[in-house]
């Protein structure tokens, strides 16, 4: 494997600004293969290297630099030279602080990305320089310039210069009378029969409220709110909502606001070139935080009942649906935005505006969530024998006069594992006042019984930040300076210094590179359930989990989303493979049905989402992943003890399907436990 240190790559970016040519873009340079300056000195020796181990032949022949990150991407343009905006055919793109690298294909896209300028990535020299760049000053004088946004995909491209009267011949900017290039059939499509009538919140708008986003003092634009259900309900809850929606809203106010959604917006819009700037629109009007929310599946189960069209499918009711991967999704809003996305569940991403925002997001989903307010120590003095009565008068007990703001300063204190700075703890100023300083205040309170409480507060927070630090390796990285400055005062206190941390969150990281640490780990685990080849437990019980599994759950993490969405998780303990499994009605159900299994692959960084709702697969010994209080646990086991009765195995994970069960318990004349588990005995054979 690969790997360059990170100060290497810091002075390989430093090199890269003494380059005399490339195309420079705020967050990467871009060069062709056939220059000097990838064929020797210190980048010619790294792309050897890196072609060498992952197989990169020349037809990949641009190389992506990036400048805010130790990544860079080997790009495919194979008609370079012969078209004047060569598509984008495949790119790799390898992280050098860890090696692995994603390749992704846009082979079948019906509007892939297109470059241009494509003269900056030569060196001036070279024989067709003066000819590219004459191509490039013609289209920016004829104001083909004005929007990029968009313009760097082929489709909008094409409109583009139709719009104008433009056409392009070999590398020559030519007045045309054609008209405008589209990708239509003239099928119509009924895209307001999409919007539904919501009861509830959205799940994308949900998530606002549950990860804290959605503030009362925030405003909230439904970006393609069709009826409207999302706004009305968030109206009645008192926050700053409006919407607007070409068909449903279409005088709608279409304005700047802290938070936008575009849920289940692009997966209707048939045509590529439209969806590409309904995206870009959208975020626009994001001030904070842009939702985009698509559907995620395989267009296959549609097809006895949809055609195809363009990239999706046309229902039998004329409405267009698009099914996307969870990468894809993700590849083309940041393809589109430069952005980079967080996914927070299946078809759900978050786009931040401003990287400490972006920080604070990922640093509080790798926060635990400790109960607390259960862990007592006591503020009042310990009492001691009775003295003879002193005339004397006693000190006041600063303890007792202010009991209510010691127990919110205490409070804080062990859900941040340190001592609040005076930004964190509105009653800074009083406690100071009393105490003298909050230094003081935690001695005293340490003092009556609260070492080993607050110990146990610093360890879990350690090991929640270097969970954080662990898997910031896998993201840009974000100069210490833009940290919030909450993160700040954590890396100061448990770390000492920002590069300190980032190293021992790296080795953490390389470490789940070696599957041993990882079944290690699940040895140690005091939670779920676990045979030879994998440890299941529930999400809510992730928490619980060594910092190891932890750290491999937050990558996991990285390219699923909230694993909280999942009831199940499956830890694979030698393939780096993390799953997560989906129940319809876990709560409620005693044996509850397998509805949707996600495998997210880390060393591939692919996701792969099964529906297996037809299947019918059980979820046997269900106890096994609740708390040993869980009121339904008592009758879970007596179940369990009669299903071992009738032959069903707890050695295996998987067990009989519905209909299995059914003929077995049937077979067995359990008619009673056939009833009590749901299942219908009239379905018995006889």
């Amino acid at each position: 494997m690969v790997v360059i240190p990170v100060n290497d790559w810091t002075r390989h970016r430093e090199l890269l600004k003494t380059v005399p040519y490339g195309k420079v873009l705020p967050s990467a340079t871009y060069i062709h293969r056939v220059g000097q300056v990838c064929q020797q000195g210190p980048f010619g020796q790294l792309l050897a290297r890196l072609s060498e181990h992952h197989r990169i032949g020349e037809e990949f022949n641009v190389v992506k630099f990036r400048t805010d990150a130790p990544r860079l991407s080997f790009l495919r343009y194979s008609s370079f030279f012969e078209e004047a905006h060569p598509c984008l055919e495949e790119s790799i793109a390898i992280d050098l602080t860890s090696g692995r690298s994603l390749r992704t294909t846009y082979r079948d896209s019906l509007n892939p990305p297109i470059l241009h300028r494509k003269e900056l990535m030569l060196a001036p020299e070279h024989p067709r320089f003066e000819e590219f760049a004459a191509l490039s000053r013609a289209e920016e004088q004829a104001g083909l310039y004005s929007n990029t946004a968009v313009i760097g995909f082929r489709i909008n491209w094409e409109r583009l210069l139709a719009a104008h009267g433009l056409a392009i011949e070999g590398h020559s900017l030519l007045r045309t009378t054609e008209q405008e290039a589209g990708v239509g059939n003239g099928v119509a499509v009924h895209r307001h029969k999409t919007a539904l009538t919501r009861y509830q919140l959205s799940r994308p708008v949900k998530t606002l409220i549950e990860y804290s986003q959605l503030q009362p003092y925030s405003t909230f634009l439904d970006y393609g709110c069709g009826l409207g259900g999302d706004v009305r309900g968030l109206a009645e809850l008192g926050f700053d909502a409006n919407g607007w929606d070409p068909a449903h809203a279409p005088d709608g106010p279409r304005k700047e606001s802290d938070i936008v959604n575009l849920g289940f917006v692009l997966n209707v819009i048939e045509d590529p070139a439209e969806r590409l700037e309904t995206l870009c629109a959208a975020w626009r009007f994001a001030k904070r935080l842009l939702v985009v929310s698509a559907q995620i599946g395989d267009a296959s189960s549609e097809a006895p009942r949809a055609a195809t069209l363009n990239d999706g499918i046309l229902t039998l009711r004329n409405t267009f649906q698009k099914y996307f991967g969870q990468q894809e999704l993700r590849c083309y809003i940041e393809d589109a935005l430069e952005m980079p996305a967080v996914p927070v569940a299946l078809g759900i991403f978050y786009v931040f505006r401003e990287p400490a925002d972006h920080q604070s997001f990922l640093q509080s989903r790798s926060r635990r969530r400790v109960d607390w307010e259960s862990v007592t120590v006591g503020f009042s003095k310990p009492q001691r024998p009775p003295r003879e009565a002193r005339t004397a008068r006693r000190r006041p007990d600063p303890f007792a006069e202010r009991l209510e703001l010691i127990e919110q300063f205490w409070s804080l204190t062990l859900q941040l594992g340190r001592l609040p700075v005076a930004k964190e703890f509105p009653g800074d100023a009083e406690l100071c006042a009393a105490f003298g300083s909050t230094k003081r205040a935690l001695r005293m309170l340490l003092a009556r019984n609260g070492q080993q409480i607050f110990e146990r507060a610093q360890a879990a927070r350690k090991s929640d930040l270097l969970v954080y630090l662990a898997s910031s390796h896998l993201r840009k990285p974000i100069p210490f300076g833009h940290l919030p400055d909450s993160v700040k005062a954590d890396i100061s206190v448990f770390f000492g210094t920002y590069s300190r941390g980032l190293k021992q969150g790296r080795d953490l990281l390389y470490s789940l590179a070696d599957s041993s640490t990882i079944v290690l780990a699940c040895d140690e685990a005091a939670v779920g359930w676990q045979d030879e080849r994998s440890l299941y437990a529930r999400s809510s019980h992730a928490g619980q989990l060594p910092t190891v599994l932890r750290t491999l759950l937050a990558c996991a993490e990285l390219l699923y989303g909230d694993i909280n969405e999942a009831d199940i998780l499956r830890i694979h303990k030698f393939s780096g493979k993390v799953t997560f499994l989906t129940y319809s009605d876990f709560q409620s159900k005693l044996l509850p049905q397998l509805a949707i299994r996600t495998k997210v692959d880390l060393r591939a960084a692919r996701v792969d989402v099964f529906d297996h709702t037809s299947d019918r697969q059980l979820l046997f010994f269900k106890e096994r992943f609740l708390d040993a209080d869980d009121p339904e646990r008592q009758r879970l086991l007596l179940i369990s003890d009669k299903l071992r009765h009738v032959g069903i195995s707890e050695s295996a994970f998987l067990g009989p399907t519905s209909a299995q069960l059914r003929q077995i318990l049937c077979d067995s004349g359990e008619s009673e436990l056939v009833c009590e588990l749901g299942l219908d005995w009239n379905e018995c054979p006889r």
